[in-house]
């Protein structure tokens, strides 16, 4: 008579059958497939975190471009330039070269400090931001007050260089007496123009980047 029993530990599914001298062996079915992976909300390889790379990226380039386009924005035209006038004799005329270049105005002086700041703080913040990949919650406030302020920054210089670059190119005579040189100086205002232009990109992207880290 066979008689079939499971041993002590049988929780492997094997079956044990005696009689005949013949075994069987019986065994669960195993899962073949893995057991599903969880990626943490804001882990480092989640969509903001490479928005946030990307901005930084952005910034670091738009920023030095900007920086190197307006200070090396300088021209030079031979122009005539009233020196003296005087009722009785008239006007004295000088014709001659003159030289126009960025450092000449206080705006595009603090636009050419500001970005390279920018630049600077980008670079430093690109590097913490790969560093913290656990995204520590002290390091993440520090980045976003720094981020607040770089943005606070570079709309100010911009808002600036933007001012003096209308009066360039429209003048300001019944205010300041200022005439627009921007029909001589073409190739300085366009410069001007473009450096800030690519910093306004750059400062748009820190807004952004505050809104998505927000």
């Amino acid at each position: 008579m066979d008689q079939s029993y499971t041993p002590n530990g049988g929780f492997d599914g094997v079956h044990y059958e005696s009689g005949g001298g013949n075994v069987e062996y019986s065994s669960a079915k195993q899962m073949t497939t893995p057991p599903p992976r969880y990626v943490a909300a804001g882990s480092p390889t989640s969509t903001l975190f490479t928005i946030g790379l990307v901005l930084r990226g952005l910034v670091i380039v738009l920023t030095f471009i900007s920086t190197v386009v307006m200070g090396v924005a300088r021209e030079r035209e031979n122009i005539a330039v009233v020196v003296n006038y005087d009722p009785i004799i008239g006007a004295t005329v000088y014709n001659g070269p003159y030289t126009t270049k960025s450092t000449y105005s206080s705006a595009f002086v603090y636009f050419l400090v500001a970005n390279p700041v920018v630049f600077v703080y980008s670079v430093a913040s690109l590097a913490t931001a790969i560093l913290n990949r656990a995204e520590l919650s002290g390091v993440q406030l520090l980045l976003t007050v720094g981020d607040v302020a770089a943005a606070a920054l570079l709309l100010s210089a911009n808002g600036a260089a933007a001012a003096i670059s209308v009066v360039l190119a429209n003048g300001q005579v019944k205010l300041a007496g200022w005439t627009k040189i921007c029909h001589v100086y073409g190739g300085f205002c366009s410069r001007v123009n473009v450096a800030v232009g690519l910093s306004t990109v750059a400062a748009a992207a820190y807004v952004l980047l505050v809104v998505v880290n927000g």
